[in-house]
């Protein structure tokens, strides 16, 4: 993949950062900014290995495309993000361009929108809850998966226990349980 290195200014981030909210996903930025949000560095550790040369890698739900980025760095040959949301694929590149990185973003819909190739890495986080039938989703990751597939599922949240009328204390033992 070809990286080339951010021809933004210090100035051009700091305004960009001052007039957009990126603030779901912490993403570090040249001159030592960052997006703010949720650190994923850990899971991005735990999910990608060290060295993508010649991979490709898919991330379902891209959002700002922190975990695009990551694999890019990582030295992917090929990233594609995808989300359903126009404003998250327009940051998201925002972003890219910022950072220097060949990453492409695409506003598709998995369950609507065809998508006809096939990935070493498919990384869908935290996506399956909001899906209309997550398990054909599943059996689709599947087949557009060569090497390895990522599901990252949601845990039980407050409004959920509400909505499922789960107890307080049975809560507090099920959102510290693997999911």
């Amino acid at each position: 993949m070809s990286n080339s290195e951010s021809t933004w200014s210090k100035a051009e981030i700091e305004d960009l950062l001052a007039r957009e909210n990126f603030k779901y996903q912490n993403i570090t930025l040249p001159y030592g900014l960052q997006t703010g949000g949720e650190d994923r560095s850990t899971t991005a550790r735990a999910i990608l290995p060290d060295d993508l040369s010649g991979e490709s890698v898919l991330d379902i739900g891209s959002n700002f495309g922190f975990f695009c980025f990551e694999a890019a760095k990582r030295g992917a040959t090929r990233v594609l993000g995808i989300d359903v949301d126009p404003e998250n694929i327009r940051k998201a590149r925002l972003l890219a361009d910022c950072l220097g990185l060949n990453v492409e973003f695409a506003l598709l819909d998995f369950e609507v929108d065809s998508l006809n190739e096939q990935f070493d890495h498919v990384l869908c986080l935290n996506v399956l809850h909001h899906l209309r039938n997550p398990l054909a989703s599943i059996e689709r990751l599947i087949e557009m998966t060569t090497g390895r597939l990522v599901l990252e599922v949601a845990g039980l949240g407050n409004h959920d226990r509400r909505k499922l009328g789960v107890p307080f204390f049975r809560y507090l033992s099920l959102r510290s349980s693997p999911v």
